[in-house]
């Protein structure tokens, strides 16, 4: 009732259904007989596990742990995308982030997590549904960090400032670590590298010169570290382009198609 009240007011509104989730139950029993006034249902994310600085053992483990997390993201977004299976609802994946209470100072841990997450969000937007995507929450608790002397992003602002170059793009190739997109005649493509030890090497095929390339670079992923951006170079002689990112660091690469 309800939402036919409110769809009569404001025709062009878009309703979503907010339950527990992944739950058959809620998507049977709500979701599906809502479906022909809510055609959104909604789903969260939030790591939420405190690093531990205690130790070097115990940051490479709160690390690695985080990185992990993001196959816990997406194995729930397919499991709901499966119940919701037979209808038109879409996924509304509308709060996502590393945690819910942003008490913790930012670092790199958070910027990787926050590329992997976007990797698999772009996706899964073609294969699971995923309608809408919200960060939660971006002014000081995520991205932006807004004090009395100034504004400033977190690394987890400059992930997000990074991967927004392939709005409005279609998806071209995907994998965990490397997704490239293509948008007026242009082929952007990121890597992330979510290591703690090892280089990772990426080679692709193009005979077209690199636009533009610039390299994400972790060099702590301590407290209140972010990433140094510099530009890079990319052999232009041979058609295979050989990229090499280091550890918790990422890179962007846009060529023409």
């Amino acid at each position: 009732e309800n939402a036919v009240r409110m769809t009569q007011v404001c025709p062009n509104l878009t309703l979503s259904s907010a339950g527990p989730f992944p739950s058959k139950e809620w998507v049977e029993y709500s979701v599906k007989p809502l479906s022909r006034l809510v055609k959104l249902a909604s789903i969260h994310y939030y790591s939420d596990m405190t690093p531990d600085w205690t130790s070097r053992e115990d940051i490479i483990n709160s690390y690695k742990k985080r990185v992990v997390s993001v196959r816990m993201a997406r194995n729930m977004i397919r499991e709901m995308s499966m119940l919701l299976a037979g209808s038109d609802v879409k996924l509304s994946f509308d709060e996502w982030n590393a945690w819910c209470n942003w008490s913790h100072p930012s670092s790199v841990v958070d910027g990787i997590f926050t590329a992997l997450m976007m990797h698999m969000i772009i996706t899964e937007a073609y294969t699971s549904g995923i309608d809408i995507s919200c960060q939660f929450e971006a002014v000081n608790e995520s991205a932006i960090c807004v004090t009395p002397q100034g504004v400033s992003l977190t690394a987890t602002g400059q992930a997000l400032k990074l991967m927004k170059e392939h709005a409005y793009g279609i998806l071209r190739y995907e994998s965990d670590y490397v997704i490239a997109t293509e948008k007026n005649d242009l082929i952007t493509m990121t890597i992330v590298n979510p290591s703690y030890q090892s280089e990772k090497r990426i080679s692709f095929m193009t005979h077209k010169k690199p636009v533009f390339a610039q390299l994400y670079r972790g060099e702590s992923i301590l407290p209140h570290s972010h990433f140094l951006i510099s530009n890079m170079d990319i052999d232009l002689i041979r058609e295979e382009k050989m990229i090499s990112v280091p550890p918790y660091s990422m890179v962007i690469v846009q060529y023409e198609h």
